[in-house]
């Protein structure tokens, strides 16, 4: 009974595999435009999630991997899944099915995750084998990360295209998306590569995530240094720039400030010093004047004697 049931359902998956085609192309007829963009080697975004034939691809998928002999292969067919499910995204923002795309996005983690962690599982399986005898196996896998690598940054910059067509309340899901496949890349290449490597997919990605519009690309370093437990707090480097400056600024013109406190001060002080001198003579000639009327008196009182 079971074998038969597993011979029905792989009949009605190579069914749904030869008819799914059309179904596609119908869709896309009646809509009139085509997807215009491509990842890697996937130009394709399959049945869309609002088809009532969406289980096909469901199904379609899972015998894939069922055939799938070795990790390699199964990391290879999950990160084709991913970069479709991206073009997904990117076709239902197209049709203003904001809700849908966010949810969407979840899946596309879902197999971006999925395709990391079997190709991990492939690395540990060469290392713990004799190196000579899968040479060719690691070559396969150095292979696939740097698949991983290019298919990563292209498929944030679909993403991101949808960010910028996308009501803020759904850009949440797609945000986080890009995030996570992101920072998962970067920590699965420093395991499987080193640090180096690691760096310098940080930077094509940070060069990626500049050429995103200001607001966007504000939000989402914010949001990967959360995910780094640098804090929630980012700035953008521009803008980090002109508050630098304005700091800078405002610490010379406090600078100055205390210049003019001291100079203004020390004059002060000069014009008392020149007060306490005048009193200071003003003080003594009433004196003098005194002493020379006495001395008159004096000598006037001789006189009449």
């Amino acid at each position: 009974m079971t074998n038969k049931l597993f011979i029905i359902f792989i009949g009605l998956a190579v069914i749904g595999l030869i008819f799914a085609p059309v179904a596609i192309q119908a869709q896309e007829q009646a809509i009139g435009r085509l997807l215009p963009v491509s990842i890697g080697e996937v130009s394709d975004s399959g049945i869309l999630p609002d088809s009532p034939f969406h289980f096909l691809k469901s199904w379609g998928r899972s015998i894939q991997l069922l055939f799938a002999n070795n990790l390699v292969n199964k990391a290879e067919l999950q990160l084709r899944f991913a970069n479709q499910d991206a073009l997904v995204i990117k076709q239902l923002q197209m049709r203003e099915k904001y809700e849908l795309a966010e949810k969407y996005a979840q899946r596309f983690q879902k197999n971006f995750e999925k395709a990391l962690q079997n190709m991990e599982k492939a690395r540990e399986e060469v290392q713990e084998k004799d190196q000579e005898r899968d040479l060719n196996k690691g070559k396969d896998i150095e292979n696939l990360v740097e698949k991983m690598k290019d298919n990563s940054l292209r498929q944030q910059e679909v993403l991101a295209s949808v960010l910028e067509r996308t009501p803020k309340e759904a850009q949440q899901g797609v945000m986080m998306a890009i995030v996570n496949s992101g920072t998962g890349l970067e920590n699965a290449i420093e395991r499987v590569q080193g640090n180096e490597q690691k760096e310098n997919f940080r930077n094509k990605m940070d060069g990626q995530i500049n050429k995103m519009p200001e607001k966007i690309r504000t939000q989402i370093r914010e949001r990967i240094r959360e995910k780094q437990g640098l804090g929630p707090k980012v700035q953008d480097q521009n803008q980090a720039q002109g508050q630098n400056k304005e700091g800078q600024n405002k610490q010379e013109g406090q600078k100055q400030e205390g210049q003019d406190q001291q100079k203004g001060q020390g004059q002060q002080e000069l014009d008392q010093g020149n007060m306490e001198q005048q009193q200071e003579s003003g003080s003594e000639k009433p004196e003098s004047d005194t002493t020379g009327q006495g001395q008159q008196q004096k000598g006037m009182q001789g006189g009449r004697n």
